[in-house]
């Protein structure tokens, strides 16, 4: 209820409430990880709910999901990639990870390059990068990140 009022830090406290009742409440770790990551900027503290939530039940697709969107943020490629093919080697339905999976892959090459284009601009300053969110049939949010700039840079089209 905090959540969907926006109050943000009352959540935060009545899921940590939630967690000492009942330390195997893996939803209260997912939902208040999201406000940690999306909310707060707090990707350390995001991850490492996300990763109990993980710990409690290795079958929590979601949970490897909104991880892998946070590595993401962290531009840890390498991580966010392991954890949307597991969320996808889980449930290969999943349009909403595949297509972050792709953008983690291209977004990695991007940021391995970083070799200056013909102008002598670095390519990979030119990929920006958005979190497109979609509520899926679950009701959770999700979304994946794409570059701004598809096409390459704007400087020599190296994509």
């Amino acid at each position: 209820m905090y959540s969907q009022n926006r109050e943000y830090d009352k959540a935060i406290v009545e899921y940590t409430q939630a967690l000492r009742l009942d330390p195997n409440y893996t939803l209260a770790y997912n939902d208040r990880s999201y406000i940690y990551g999306e909310i707060k900027k707090d990707y350390d503290r995001a991850i490492a709910d996300y990763t109990q939530a993980i710990r409690l039940n290795p079958n929590f697709v979601a949970a490897y999901h909104n991880r892998g969107s946070v590595y993401g943020h962290k531009r840890d490629y390498t991580r966010a990639i392991a954890d949307f093919e597991t969320a996808l080697r889980l449930d290969p339905s999943l349009t909403t990870t595949r297509n972050s999976l792709q953008a983690a892959r291209q977004m990695q090459r991007v940021a391995q390059s970083r070799a200056p284009c013909d102008s002598g601009a670095d390519c990979s300053a030119y990929y920006i990068r958005q979190w497109v969110q979609v509520t899926p049939w679950n009701g959770y949010r999700q979304g994946f990140w794409v570059p701004c700039n598809p096409v390459g840079c704007t400087h020599c089209g190296t994509r």
